[in-house]
């Protein structure tokens, strides 16, 4: 081409020939206007087809044929209408003005397709951190390795009557919300439904049917139910919740400070997913504390929890003549008020002679029987009383204490940080075994001692520390045994589980009365950290409960003035003092030009 014009050559050799080529032939006739709604539609229905296809397979990960049929015909579509079009295709693309539109088209299209699959790629394969202090983004490691063994569906089956407006556990059914989509997030095993007995009672009958559950509408309150395989189990929102008295609430309504809601919903699914079930034998007929008494004394509040851990619990009204059952998983023992008769102690050690596993608390003026048994799996149980008075105030007992001390062991270790309560309790000493090895769980501060003159103490109604008599702190009271592989049958190369034993110097710290003070105490959850060692189900014993912290920050007059100055006045200043020093590099710079 020639260019006799000097600028026009050389704005050609710095930009090139910016002059496009006409559009000939039927790139510039262009097609009808029919052929042009023709076109449109059929290529849009080709991409409406295809992107319906991609959305459900990438979004359910199953290419079913709900998602290949609009995958392949909207792809089938888009082929035939660029092969029906391919001559009018062509003509256009010889345009110069066209093939820069179709790169920007192009490129644009590219960008949005690295979007997605940044965005998709992002959705299989992410980081999370919980910066929460108590964890309420994370599950507990034990849980975790529960969803990972997962090899069915779980389904969990949530009423939705306990977060209505007027529920009193409305707080914990939010939590427990929260808590199921981190279930959900970490296994594919996992289904959430919502029944809703008051908008469709008709969808709710019909779901509970067809998962086996028996219950009737109008018993369904707060109820959740976890399903596989046929099989269901049962737990409530009430009683994942730790509840303490709301100071700032005029009608003493009480406040969520607490969720267990992990430790239920994790334990529900280990009920549905295995065939065995535990049993617990609770000793009677030695005027022992009773399972069905509801008052300060009684252990029912414990029988409930244990129950809901899915134990099954029964009375055993002394031992029989043919020993402890077969079918026990652990044998209770909680105050004996009479001993034990000779034939009863000595079924109670064939039994742990063949593995059993024995959980005995016993207070400091009771006689078990149990002292001399209990001596040769190396617990020694004193004669004296545990006398700390840190917790008169809370507890109204001259006898009570608090303690935050213990053991390097299984049971204790997610207890660190917390505190449990102790009444009237006796030391529970580790001795040397031959065949069995005993820690210490708890024991009382330094600033408690055993009072060892009991007949003193009764007399005169009070206690002083006597250096020649009484021990010093810190003190006993709790202690685990496990048999070693060296004891009696392992040196004779018997096969078997080894025994296991939790002896405690106090039976009112799982009584109704202290396990009422839930809130601030762990009672509760010591004695079920300690059961589930001796059944040996420890998945459950590190999925602590979830303790709302509260930080405050005090701050005092100097600290509102720095705040003042800081935030009111150098803030300000720092961005006028940026904005001077950008006014005046831009203005040296126009006038330097």
């Amino acid at each position: 081409m020639e260019m006799k014009d000097p600028r026009q050559l050389k704005q050609t050799l710095q930009h090139g020939d910016v002059r496009l080529p006409e559009m000939t032939g039927l790139a510039a006739r262009g097609p009808s206007r029919a052929q042009v709604m023709l076109h449109l539609t059929g290529m849009g229905l080709g991409f409406l087809l295809l992107l319906v296809g991609l959305g459900l397979g990438l979004s359910t990960g199953v290419w079913n044929r709900l998602a290949l049929i609009p995958v392949i015909t909207g792809a089938a579509l888009i082929a035939g209408w660029v092969t029906i079009n391919y001559q009018f295709l062509s003509e256009m693309l010889k345009n110069r003005r066209v093939m820069v539109g179709t790169n920007a088209l192009f490129m644009a299209l590219l960008a949005v397709v690295l979007v997605i699959m940044v965005n998709f790629i992002g959705y299989r394969h992410y980081a999370r951190w919980d910066m929460t202090s108590v964890g309420l983004n994370t599950l507990s490691p034990k849980s975790i390795q529960v969803l990972d063994t997962l090899d069915h569906e779980i389904t969990i089956l949530v009423t939705d009557r306990a977060g209505g407006a007027r529920s009193p556990w409305r707080d914990a059914y939010e939590r427990l919300q929260r808590l199921l989509r981190l279930y959900r997030d970490e296994s594919s095993a996992i289904r959430v439904e919502i029944l809703s007995p008051d908008v469709d009672p008709q969808a709710t009958q019909l779901r509970l049917r067809r998962y086996g559950i028996e219950a009737p509408l109008e018993g369904l309150v707060d109820q959740v139910f976890v399903v596989a395989g046929g099989r269901n189990s049962m737990i409530a929102v009430r009683n994942m919740g730790v509840y303490a008295p709301n100071p700032r609430d005029p009608h003493g309504n009480q406040v969520l400070v607490g969720f267990k809601g992990e430790q239920q919903v994790t334990s529900a699914i280990l009920e549905v997913i295995t065939e065995r079930h535990y049993k617990l034998y609770v000793l009677a007929g030695h005027g022992e504390r009773s399972i069905q008494d509801a008052g300060p004394g009684g252990v029912l509040e414990l029988a409930a929890a244990l129950k809901r851990d899915h134990f099954q619990l029964e009375e055993l009204v002394g031992v029989p003549d043919g020993g402890v059952p077969d079918d026990c998983d652990a044998l209770i023992i909680l105050d004996p008020r009479t001993p034990l008769a000779p034939r009863e102690v000595s079924a109670i050690e064939r039994y742990l002679g063949r593995g059993g596993r024995l959980f005995v608390a016993v207070d400091f003026d009771g006689q078990s029987g149990l002292e001399s048994l209990l001596r040769q799996w190396g617990v020694v149980v004193g004669e004296d009383i545990v006398i700390s008075q840190d917790a008169r105030t809370l507890l109204g007992s001259p006898a009570a204490f608090l303690t935050s001390h213990f053991g390097d062991h299984e049971i204790t270790a997610p207890l660190s940080g917390f505190q449990v309560a102790f009444n009237f309790a006796r030391s529970v000493s580790p001795a040397p075994a031959r065949h069995a090895q005993a820690v210490t769980l708890v024991s009382s501060s330094r600033q408690s001692y055993a009072e060892t003159n009991l007949d003193e103490m009764r007399r005169q109604q009070t206690t002083t520390f006597n250096p020649a008599e009484d021990v010093r702190g810190p003190i006993s009271v709790g202690v685990a045994v496990e048999e070693t592989a060296v004891g009696p049958r392992g040196g004779q190369g018997e096969a078997g589980p080894l025994a296991r034993m939790v002896v405690f110097g106090d039976a009112d710290v799982f009584s109704n009365d202290l396990l009422a003070h839930g809130a601030i105490l762990r009672n509760l959850d010591l004695c079920r950290n300690s059961i589930h060692w001796l059944v040996e189900r420890t998945e459950l014993i590190s999925i602590e409960p979830q303790v709302d912290r509260q930080h405050i920050l005090v701050v005092d007059a100097a600290g509102i003035r720095a705040v003042f100055w800081l935030m009111v006045v150098g803030l300000p200043l720092l961005v006028l003092f940026l904005g001077g020093i950008v006014w005046a590099v831009r203005s040296y710079g126009s006038r330097s030009q």
